[in-house]
C-alpha cells in the first residue's frame, strides 16, 4: 500500500512539475491577452450581499474591460482577443485572463484581474456612479489606469513589452480614411483593422488616434440595435481612444475633436459641448483663409447638439466625409417621434445621403404600420445581404474564407444562410489561431451572426404580432442560420402566440440561457414569454427582467426607447424621462415636445422652449396639442399649418377646422392626407375617419364612397365600419 501511494505521490510531483513549466512557459511565449468576464448584471440593492446596488449599464462596465485590453495593446504591444465580439477566450500564445467586475451605485468599479489563481490586480476605480455625467469621470480614470495600474498588473502576469511610439503628427493613408468615411460594418471593420496595423506598424498619433476613435464610434452606431451589447464595446473603446489622444497630446485640436465625436455619437451629445466651444473659438481667431482639414467636423458635431435640421440637409447634400454622419443623425432624430410619415421621411433622406448603412433603415421599425413593416423587414436583410457582398468583394486580401463563399455566389446576393456559412467560416479562422492581426476577422463573422438575429427578430416580431400571420415557416426556414446565437431558442418561441403554454413554449425556453441583452430588446422577448416558464437556469421571466434591465446609466437612445415604452402611461412619468434626459441630451426634439405637452412649466420658460425649437414637427405637433386641449383653438391651428405634412399634424389641422364649424374645409384637409404617402394603412384610417364623421352627422350617401376605399385595406376596424346592418337606405355604412 505505501508504495502505491509513494508512486501517486511521484506522480502528482511530475504533474505539478509540468503544470508550473506549462504554466511558466505559457507566461514566456505569449504575445497576446484574452479577457474573460463572467456574467455581470445589475443587482437591486436588496439582493446585493452588501445592500449595495450594481449598475448595469453595459458602456460602465466596457470601459474597464476595454481599458485593460488597450493598456495590453498600446503599452505592451501585445494583441488583444476579445471574446465580447466573439474572439476565443483561449489560444495558443495568449494568456486567458479573467476579470471580476462589479459596478456599484455610489461607490465606484471594483476590479479583481487574475491568471489562474494568481492575483494581479484589486482595486477600485473611484467614480460614485449616480447618473450618466459619472461617465466622464469614468473615461477619464480608466483611460488613466491603462497607462498605470493596469499595465503593472499585466507585467505581474510575466507580460513584457514596449508601448507603441507616439508622433506628434502623422498622417493616416487616404485609402483607409476612404473607408473611416462610409457607415457600414464591413467597411469600419476593415478601417478599424487597417488602423491598428498602422499603430502597431509605425507608431500611434493624433491623426491617427482621432481616426480610431471615430471608427469605434461609428460601429457602435452600426450595432446599436444589435440583440447583444457589442455597441458598448466599441462606444467604451471610442471614448477611451479619444481621452487618450487628449492626454498624450493634451493642447491638440484633434484631442477635442475626437472627444466630442466620440461623446455625441455615444448619445452625450450635451459632453461635446464644452469642446466645440474650444474649437470653434479657435477657427474663428485663425480666420478662414486657410482652415485645418478637420475643421468641417466641427459644424457638423454643432448641427447634432443642436439638432439643427436644416444644416444636417446641407452637410448631406455636400455628399462630403461628414454626410455619412448627418444622415445618421437624421435618422436618430426621428426614429422615436411617434409620426410614421417624418420617420420614414427622415430616413429616405438618410439612406440616399448614406445608401451602405443598414443602421438608417432600422431607424423605422418602431414605427412602422402593417404595409411599411412588411416592405422594411424584406428590404433591411436583403440590403444587408447585398451591401455586404458587394464590400467584401473589394478586399484584395480577403482569407479565402471569404473568397471561396463569394466564388460560389457568382454575383447574386447573399441570403440569411450564405451570410451565416460566412461569418462561420470567419469565426472558425480565428479560433483556429490563423488570423494574428488585431480585430480579427472572427469580429466581422461575430457581427455578421448578430445582424441575421436582428433581422430574423424583426421579420417574425412583425408578422406574428402586426402582420397577424403564422410564423412557423418563416422560422423553421431562417432559424437554421443562427445555430450559433445564444439567442436562437427565445426566437422560436415566436413561433407560438403571445404568452403561450405548450410544451413547445416550454422546451424553447428551456433550451436558452439567460444573456446581457440590448435593453431595447429586452421587452421583446419578456412581452411574449409565460412567467409560468423557466429559462435553462430556473431564472423566470420577471428574474431574468430584474437582473438584465439597465436603467441607471442611459443614452439619449435608452431615454427615447424608454419614453416609447411609456406612451400609454400618464404624462407625469414621461416628463420625468425627460428631465432626466436633459443633462446629456437637452436639445433631442422628441424630449422638447414632452416637456411642452407637461402642464407644469413656467410661463417664461415655455415661452422659451417655443421660441427656439416650435418649428420642429414634432414640436410644434406637440404645442398643438397642448394649445388644442388647453381649448385656445386658434393657437392651436396656428402651431399645426408649421409642423410639416404629415398624417397626424394634417389631420390634427382638419380636426381642428372641425371644432370651429368648418366643416368643407375640415373635409379638404383630410383628403389631403390622402396625397401623402401611406406607411401603415394611413389612407384607409383617414378614409375610415371621414366615413365615420359623415355618418354622425346623417350624411350615409356621402360617407358610402369614403367605407368602401377603408374597407379596401381588409382591416377589421374598415370592414366594420362598412358591413353592419340597419342601414338607411341601403347606404353600406352606420354610424
Amino acid at each position: 500500500m505505501a508504495r502505491y501511494v509513494r508512486r501517486a505521490w511521484v506522480v502528482f510531483v511530475l504533474l505539478a512539475s509540468l503544470s508550473v513549466s506549462a504554466y511558466a512557459g505559457a507566461q514566456q511565449a505569449a504575445d497576446g491577452v484574452s479577457l474573460n468576464t463572467p456574467q455581470v448584471w445589475h443587482v437591486w440593492p436588496k439582493d446585493s450581499p452588501d445592500k449595495a446596488g450594481r449598475i448595469g449599464s453595459p458602456l460602465a462596465m466596457e470601459l474597464s474591460r476595454q481599458a485593460i485590453l488597450i493598456a495590453a495593446r498600446e503599452e505592451l504591444g501585445l494583441r488583444t482577443l476579445d471574446p465580447s465580439l466573439g474572439e476565443p477566450a483561449e489560444l495558443i500564445g495568449v494568456l486567458s485572463l479573467n476579470l471580476g467586475l462589479e459596478v456599484v451605485w455610489q461607490e465606484g468599479s471594483h476590479l479583481t484581474l487574475s491568471l489562474g489563481d494568481k492575483e494581479l490586480y484589486r482595486g477600485t476605480i473611484d467614480v460614485p456612479w449616480r447618473d450618466e455625467r459619472d461617465l466622464i469621470a469614468a473615461v477619464s480614470q480608466h483611460e488613466q489606469a491603462s497607462r498605470g495600474v493596469f499595465v503593472q498588473a499585466l507585467g505581474k502576469a510575466g507580460l513584457k513589452g514596449e508601448p507603441s511610439a507616439w508622433h506628434d503628427s502623422a498622417p493616416v493613408p487616404e485609402d483607409t480614411l476612404a473607408l473611416s468615411n462610409h457607415f457600414a460594418l464591413t467597411q469600419q471593420f476593415r478601417a478599424a483593422r487597417a488602423l491598428h496595423q498602422l499603430v502597431d506598424e509605425q507608431g500611434g498619433s493624433p491623426e491617427r488616434l482621432w481616426a480610431l476613435s471615430r471608427v469605434y464610434a461609428n460601429l457602435a452606431q452600426e450595432c446599436r440595435w444589435f440583440i447583444r451589447c457589442q455597441f458598448a464595446v466599441f462606444q467604451a473603446r471610442s471614448l477611451l481612444y479619444a481621452q487618450r489622444l487628449h492626454a498624450k497630446s493634451p493642447d491638440h485640436e484633434l484631442g477635442r475633436l475626437s472627444l466630442a465625436y466620440a461623446w455625441t455619437l455615444a448619445g452625450y451629445p450635451a459632453w461635446a459641448d464644452e469642446h466645440l466651444r474650444a474649437l470653434e473659438a479657435g477657427l474663428k481667431a485663425g480666420g478662414q483663409d486657410d482652415p485645418p482639414s478637420w475643421a468641417e467636423w466641427v459644424p457638423l458635431l454643432r448641427a447634432c447638439y443642436a439638432y439643427d435640421q436644416p444644416a444636417l440637409d446641407t452637410i448631406m447634400a455636400d455628399g462630403g466625409p461628414a454626410a455619412a454622419v448627418a444622415a445618421l443623425w437624421t435618422a436618430h432624430t426621428n426614429e422615436f417621434a411617434g409620426m410614421s410619415g417624418l420617420t420614414f421621411d427622415a430616413i429616405d433622406k438618410a439612406v440616399k445621403a448614406n445608401p451602405l448603412s443598414s443602421r438608417n433603415l432600422y431607424a423605422g421599425y418602431e414605427q412602422m404600420g402593417v404595409s411599411t413593416g412588411h416592405w422594411l423587414t424584406e428590404a433591411a436583410p436583403k440590403h444587408f445581404g447585398s451591401v455586404t457582398g458587394q464590400l467584401l468583394m473589394l478586399i484584395e486580401d480577403a482569407p479565402p474564407a471569404v473568397t471561396e463563399r463569394l466564388a460560389e455566389l457568382d454575383g447574386r446576393p447573399m441570403s440569411l444562410r450564405d451570410l451565416a456559412a460566412l461569418g462561420w467560416a470567419l469565426q472558425d479562422l480565428t479560433a483556429a489561431g490563423k488570423d494574428d492581426a488585431e480585430f480579427t476577422y472572427g469580429v466581422l463573422g461575430t457581427l455578421i451572426d448578430e445582424a441575421n438575429a436582428l433581422h430574423v427578430l424583426y421579420r417574425a416580431k412583425f408578422m406574428r404580432n402586426q402582420w397577424g400571420v403564422d410564423t412557423s415557416a418563416y422560422l423553421r426556414q431562417s432559424l437554421p442560420a443562427l445555430d450559433r446565437h445564444p439567442f436562437q431558442p427565445l426566437l422560436l418561441t415566436f413561433i407560438f402566440p403571445r404568452n403561450n403554454q405548450s410544451d413547445g413554449m416550454r422546451e424553447a425556453m428551456s433550451r436558452f440561457e439567460p444573456g446581457y441583452i440590448n435593453p431595447y430588446n429586452l421587452s421583446t422577448f419578456l412581452w411574449q414569454t409565460p412567467n409560468a416558464f423557466t429559462y435553462a437556469d430556473g431564472m423566470s421571466e420577471n428574474d431574468w427582467w430584474a437582473k438584465a434591465v439597465e436603467m441607471d446609466i442611459r443614452s439619449n437612445s435608452d431615454y427615447l426607447v424608454g419614453m416609447r415604452w411609456r406612451h400609454g402611461e400618464n404624462l407625469h412619468t414621461r416628463g420625468e424621462e425627460a428631465r432626466r434626459m436633459r443633462a446629456s441630451d437637452p436639445h433631442h426634439p422628441t424630449r422638447i415636445a414632452l416637456r411642452l405637452r407637461h402642464s407644469d412649466l413656467p410661463a417664461d420658460q415655455f415661452n422659451k422652449l417655443v421660441a427656439e425649437y416650435g418649428r420642429h414637427a414634432v414640436v410644434a405637433n406637440a404645442l398643438a396639442e397642448r394649445m388644442e386641449l388647453d381649448g385656445n383653438i386658434e393657437a392651436a391651428r396656428e402651431y399645426a399649418a408649421t409642423a410639416s405634412p404629415e398624417r397626424r399634424t394634417v389631420e390634427r389641422q382638419a380636426r381642428l377646422e372641425l371644432l370651429i364649424g368648418n366643416e368643407d374645409r375640415w373635409l379638404t384637409v383630410m383628403e389631403s392626407i390622402l396625397e401623402l404617402p401611406d406607411h401603415g394603412l394611413d389612407h384607409a384610417r383617414i378614409n375610415n375617419i371621414i366615413a365615420r364623421t359623415l355618418m354622425n352627422q346623417d350624411r350615409y350617401k356621402d360617407a358610402l364612397p369614403y367605407a368602401e376605399a377603408a374597407a379596401g385595406s381588409w382591416a377589421a376596424w374598415a370592414m366594420r365600419t362598412y358591413l353592419l346592418p340597419d342601414l338607411p337606405d341601403g347606404a353600406g355604412a352606420v354610424r
